[in-house]
């Protein structure tokens, strides 16, 4: 009996499908690409080459996380923790017209398995539901990534809250234009926002608004993908935004209708920007990596695996567990090591003059 239910569980790992190791190797090119251009393989480690709170490094961190790739994550998360008691105790937080900053670090902060709600502050309340700030100052973006950030795990509304869920998908689905795209400004569609707002909407799909929506924003990026399978960007993050979204409503990019005929899809296009070095380019042009081309391309490949592994969004992380922090990872603790032999270091010392006088 044994042996047949080891000959099974060989067989069903032979026969995954194809694609699981081609998504492991391209998630390892592309860390290899982040090895190049930042020029250490000690990836979050230091302040000075992945500063805690920058767009950059929070959306590397978090891209890392998901991977399941190795990285300084206990390191990364007391510095961003740091960073937010800082802006808190400086300006009250990160401004009223910026709350795309709070989404940003309270996504970062529960891909490391760390409570935003706890993090230096409440980073759920202060940037979603009870924001006490301009929503319109970044345009839909804001409402977008405060419904994403809402979605990402199951966190609870009060009663009491200035805003709802409901309020967040009103926001959304009032900003779609007529072509059926979203953009920064009315009338003004553009690929990356429209792709973002489909990520946001797509956890909403049960409702008829939702999903029309979605479908008419599909549509227009449909329309509006080239025949290389580009967009009227031109760049390598509107590619990896749109995969995002087609995974976010479960549509494969290398075969969903619309946006793969023959030997063209989404997955093929993005490759076109990844340099020898295992980097992703801004556009075609460049001849050097993009830190942020990079990581979301990164993160258009996880969320590649997720549809393919378990059907989930990339930005469900319902099923991240709390990290566990070694108590030897903890600087404060090392610190009080220190205190203690030191002051032992001096009682020793002062008990043998003692002794020697006597």
């Amino acid at each position: 009996m044994k042996k047949i239910l080891v000959f099974f569980l060989c067989l069903c790992i032979l026969t995954q499908p194809v694609f699981a190791s081609a998504e492991a190797d391209a998630l390892r090119q592309t860390a290899q690409g982040v090895v190049s251009i930042s020029g250490t393989d000690k990836i979050l480690k230091s302040e000075t080459l992945f500063p805690a709170g920058t767009s950059a490094s929070d959306w590397l961190a978090m891209a890392y996380a998901l991977a399941g790739l190795d990285a300084d994550f206990a390191a990364y998360s007391r510095r961003l923790e740091k960073y937010v008691r800082n802006a808190y105790k400086q300006d009250g937080g990160f401004g009223e017209n910026n709350a795309t900053r709070w989404h940003r670090i309270a996504l970062t902060a529960a891909a490391l398995g760390k409570d935003p709600t706890a993090f230096g502050a409440d980073l759920i309340a202060d940037g979603t539901y009870n924001f006490a700030g301009d929503w319109t100052a970044q345009g839909v973006n804001a409402c977008i990534f405060a419904l994403i950030t809402l979605d990402s795990k199951p966190y609870t509304i009060p009663a009491d809250s200035r805003y709802t869920r409901e309020d967040l998908l009103q926001c959304i689905l009032q900003a779609q234009n007529t072509d059926g795209g979203f953009g920064l400004g009315r009338d003004s569609s553009d690929a990356d926002i429209t792709a973002m707002a489909v990520q946001a909407l797509s956890a909403h799909t049960d409702r008829q608004d939702a999903a029309q929506a979605v479908e008419n924003a599909l549509e227009y990026l449909a329309e509006n993908m080239g025949a290389f399978g580009d967009f009227p960007s031109q760049s390598s993050e509107t590619i990896s935004q749109v995969i995002i979204a087609l995974c976010a409503v479960g549509l494969d990019p290398q075969t969903a209708p619309r946006f793969a005929e023959g030997d063209v899809n989404l997955l093929q296009a993005l490759e076109k920007y990844r340099l020898p070095d295992g980097s992703f380019a801004h556009t075609l042009q460049d001849s050097s990596g993009n830190l942020i081309a990079t990581q979301q391309a990164m993160l258009a490949q996880i969320a590649v695996q997720k549809l393919r592994t378990d059907g989930t969004r990339l930005y469900d992380f319902s099923q991240i567990e709390p990290a566990e922090e070694s108590v030897f990872q903890n600087p404060l603790l090392w610190a009080g090591i220190g205190v203690f032999f030191a002051s032992f270091g001096a009682s020793f010392y002062i008990m043998r003059r003692k002794k020697h006088h006597v």
